[in-house]
Formats: C-alpha cells, structure tokens, sequence
C-alpha cells in the first residue's frame, strides 16, 4: 500500500480510482467480519434455546416410546402384565396350579351349595338313611313320607311362577 501511494502521485488519477475502491472493498469487508462477531452472540443465545427445545421434545418422546413399549408388551403377551383396572382379584398371572385348583374347588363349592338351595326351595329335601333311622322296625322315611314333604309352601310359589314364565313365552310368541 506504501509503495502504491508512493508511486500516486506519479502515476495519475486511475491509480486512485482503483486504490480508493480496492480500500472500500477491505472496508466492507472487515465491517462485514465485525458485524458477524457481533452477532455471533446472539446466535448463540437463540442456538442455546433452540437445543433447550430440542431436549424437552426429545424427553417427551422418549416418554411416549415408553408407553408405545408398555402397551405393546401388554397386547403381546396380556396374561404377564395386569394392568391397574385388573387387578382388583387376587389371581396371579399367569395362573399358578394353586390359583387354579382353588378356583376350580371354589366354583364346584358354590355350585353345590346353589344347587341344594334351590332343591330346597322347591320342596326337595335330600337326606341319608341309615339303620338306626326306623321307628319300631319300620322305616321313618317311606315313599308316602318322602312325597307328602316335597309339597311344601315353596314349592307352589315356585310352581306358580314357573306357570306364569310359561304362559308369558307362549303368548309372546
């Protein structure tokens, strides 16, 4: 640049021209390198909440690939995992041969019981006879004692609303 302004004045006004913008061109340029430091800051600043963002929507995927995850282990295989709704009774998945065998007696239990109730009800009264059941060498529980005891009061109201259930489906249909 010395020498260029040195031989200036020798040379002429078309040497100044072309210094004077080769001068303007490094001006912008360096004005141009200052304003990009300058905003070099701010740039930071928005990329540090940009990556803020970025990890919150990371977070909360993560979070929904999880439930995907539960639920699809639950479709696969739904006897491993109860889920909050089911386990209000106590069976152990999978069913262990206790819970079965338990279960199975339980149900026969009720379905005994259920059944010698309604028997019950209808007037059918079941009972064992054993050898010290006579009165006198004759037998307490004859075939006229059994079916007088059958026709009990529950028995006609039983046999009441069977008629009634009868006579409804006949005439509905």
């Amino acid at each position: 640049m010395q020498r260029r302004i040195n031989t200036l004045g020798s040379s002429g006004s078309s040497d100044l021209a072309a210094i004077q913008t080769e001068i303007q061109t490094i001006l912008d340029c360096i004005n141009g390198q200052i304003t990009r430091v300058e905003s070099s800051t701010n740039t930071i600043f928005n990329g540090q909440y940009d990556i803020a963002d970025l990890q919150k929507q990371i977070e909360t995927e993560k979070a929904n690939i999880d439930i995907a995850k539960q639920r699809l282990e639950s479709i696969r295989h739904p006897e491993r995992h109860t889920s909050f709704y089911e386990s209000w009774f106590p069976i152990d998945r999978p069913m262990n041969p206790v819970t079965m065998i338990t279960l199975l007696t339980l149900t026969i239990f009720i379905s005994v019981f259920l059944l010698l109730c309604f028997l019950s009800l209808t007037g059918i009264n079941l009972t064992i006879i054993t050898q010290t059941d006579t009165i006198g060498g004759m037998n307490r529980y004859s075939f006229y004692t059994w079916v007088k005891s059958q026709f009990t009061f529950s028995f006609f109201i039983s046999l009441c609303v069977l008629a009634a259930v009868i006579i409804y489906f006949v005439k509905r249909s």
